[in-house]
């Protein structure tokens, strides 16, 4: 107990509270010499060169994707209203939807053409019951069975 009463003085008192505020500026702020190690060995090279032809290139795919889209939604529009159907406005909606063809409003625009799309009206179909005087019209022809040679 008197040992420990002898270490127990001002002077260890302060280099035990040295060694607590050491290990706490480590932890606080020892990311930061981390951080300045890595920066001097692997020091930053610069923006990258030569990507903006890729975007460009990816930007007109899917802007010609957003066009031929259009250009579907349209076609359909058209056979309908051959048809005979009232298709109303969806041309006018359709064509409105180009002002969106920008990589901002591109998603939001593809969307909504889709749902114009499920819009277009179309004619019903004509069908029949079958009866059972009917022969029975399987045209699909059934696979020769192949024998597999043993190894």
């Amino acid at each position: 107990m008197e040992t420990l009463l002898d270490w127990v003085t001002p002077r260890t008192l302060l280099a035990a509270a040295g060694f607590v505020a050491l290990l706490l500026g480590a932890d606080r702020y020892g990311g930061h010499a981390l951080q300045w190690y890595d920066l001097w060995r692997h020091p930053a090279v610069g923006p990258a060169t030569g990507g903006e032809d890729i975007t460009a290139d990816l930007e007109r795919q899917r802007s010609a994707h957003f066009r031929a889209l259009h250009a579907r939604v349209s076609g359909e529009i058209a056979a309908a209203r051959a048809k005979g159907l009232d298709v109303g406005s969806l041309q006018q909606t359709a064509d409105s939807m180009l002002a969106f063809d920008t990589p901002r409003y591109r998603a939001a625009a593809i969307d909504r053409l889709n749902k114009l799309r499920l819009a277009v009206p179309q004619a019903p179909e004509t069908v029949r019951t079958a009866t059972l005087d009917e022969p029975e019209n399987d045209d699909v022809p059934t696979p020769k069975a192949v024998r597999a040679r043993p190894r």
